[in-house]
């Protein structure tokens, strides 16, 4: 509302037409006041809710990024993996893919709406992540997804996992659901200290150092993977040339069962290509060979987990804080309540200033009448009954410019009705012309105007039957083609 009397100051210019146009025909819808003029005099406080904070924003295109992240890593990892050498679980599939889609279709929507999700979807915001629940279970008892191993099935679960945390992340957001987020900020907390742990078992791994830490734990890890996804254990050793991992697979399987030590077995996989390498050396060597990208690669990643994480408890913090400050200052809302009265008095004088300005911008002048009683009803507002505050300061602001706008119209009508611009200290109005009176009579402003009100159509008839008292003078056509020159009390 507010900054409506900075919009019609805009407008609030010189426009005259060399042809004035006929006037729009009024509908009754015109009328009625419109719902969107409506909304901003409401109250200050529903624009801000309605308008989504910065910290809310931030952390909702960081979600939304997450999505998409996981998005192309699922992408990724099915061109990258090998097939499975079993056919993987159709509730595995169907679970996964049904997953992926909430999470797609979700970041789409808010998107869509910028941020202002539907009413339903706020409201089976806890039906949605109990859905995520639901399909982790198929998903985790198909098979395909066994612990302490590296198989697509378990790359695709990471990223089902990212996926679904920010679209948790994008709702919980936008519909400031403390609960869920402090469980999207805990998963990104477990997730960042796993990749931490990872990089740094890797690290060491590729400098040899801290033996007795990764060695167990990676070879235990082989193994499972040579029975799970062997697969994805032939490509490796394709790719390195090397087989098996602390011990070669190179006379695995005709001699390695004649051997009294079987240690060799559960490290090989039924790969067709033997070598005598093994791979933890392998591996260990082209680790160390791209380190420095390779952690830069990692550092990449841990800044952007611990940002959606960072961005999740901002915005925690900031919701919990405004629902404190609300429920501290219970007497906002009654004096909101208190004001709505005269909110709605500031929205009729404001329909009736937009009538005006609309008026004088179409080259019409409407009779001081129309100023002067909107100007008497915007001096009449009275907001000594509400309470000291910003609400009533801000009320009081707004009478006081839009008095002094309309102040300012006022003149700027008188000077059209002079049509030449200047003003003159006569103001009797002449009787309207014929063309001009279907024109005259469709004004809002016409029931306001005195009868013999006449208004300009173009450049040869701008000046009014009356007689110049300021020396200006009408422009010389008009003053040959119109016979009030000779006699101002004759009409034209």
């Amino acid at each position: 509302f507010f900054s409506h009397v900075s919009s019609m100051e805009e407008q609030d210019k010189p426009n005259a037409p060399d042809v004035e146009a006929p006037a729009p025909e009024r509908s009754e819808a015109d009328e009625k006041p419109q719902q969107s003029e409506k909304a901003p005099l409401v109250s200050s406080k529903a624009k801000k809710e309605d308008d989504v904070p910065l910290d809310i924003r931030l952390a909702w295109w960081l979600a939304s990024a997450s999505v998409v992240v996981g998005s192309f890593l699922a992408y990724k990892v099915h061109i990258g993996f090998p097939a499975s050498s079993s056919r993987m679980s159709r509730a595995y599939i169907a679970a996964t893919l049904v997953s992926w889609a909430l999470s797609i279709s979700t970041v789409v929507v808010a998107v869509a709406t910028n941020g202002k999700l539907p009413v339903p979807m706020k409201k089976k915001s806890n039906a949605i992540y109990a859905a995520y629940g639901f399909l982790l279970v198929p998903i985790l008892l198909s098979g395909e997804v066994p612990l302490a191993t590296i198989s697509k099935g378990v790359a695709w679960l990471g990223c089902t996992a990212i996926m679904a945390a920010g679209a948790i992340g994008v709702i919980s957001t936008l519909t400031k659901d403390t609960a869920a987020l402090y469980g999207y900020v805990v998963f990104w907390f477990l997730s960042l200290v796993g990749f931490g742990t990872v990089v740094y078992y890797l690290d060491s791994y590729a400098n040899n150092t801290h033996v007795n830490m990764w060695k167990p734990r990676l070879t235990s890890t082989w193994e499972k993977t040579v029975a799970y996804a062997p697969e994805l254990i032939c490509s490796v050793e394709s790719s390195y040339e090397c087989s098996g991992f602390s011990s070669t697979c190179l006379f695995w399987p005709k001699v390695a069962d004649r051997l009294p030590n079987k240690v060799q077995r559960p490290q090989c996989a039924p790969c067709k290509q033997r070598s005598a390498k093994r791979c933890q050396s392998a591996i260990q060597k082209s680790l160390l060979s791209r380190e420095g990208s390779l952690l830069t690669q990692a550092g990449v990643v841990g800044v952007a987990m611990f940002s959606l994480m960072a961005s999740g408890v901002f915005t925690l913090f900031s919701i919990m804080r405004r629902k404190v400050t609300q429920s501290q200052d219970p007497g906002m809302e009654k004096a909101l309540k208190d004001a709505e009265p005269i909110v709605q008095e500031l929205l009729a004088c404001r329909l009736a200033m937009t009538q005006l300005t609309n008026e004088v911008n179409a080259g019409r002048a409407p009779h001081q009448e129309a100023f002067t009683k909107v100007i008497l009803k915007l001096d009449a507002i009275d907001v000594t009954s509400l309470e000291d505050g910003p609400i009533k300061e801000r009320i009081r602001m707004a009478r006081k410019q839009n008095i002094e706008y309309m102040e300012d119209l006022s003149q700027r009508a008188l000077a059209l009705r002079d049509g030449d611009g200047t003003l003159t200290e006569a103001d009797e109005p002449g009787a309207p012309a014929e063309e001009n009176a279907a024109v005259a009579t469709d004004s809002p402003a016409a029931e306001n105007a005195e009868p013999g009100y006449a208004e300009p159509k173009d450049e040869d008839d701008a000046a009014e039957p009356q007689e110049d008292t300021t020396g200006a003078g009408a422009p010389e056509s008009a003053a040959q083609d119109t016979p009030s020159e000779q006699n101002p009390a004759e009409p034209q």
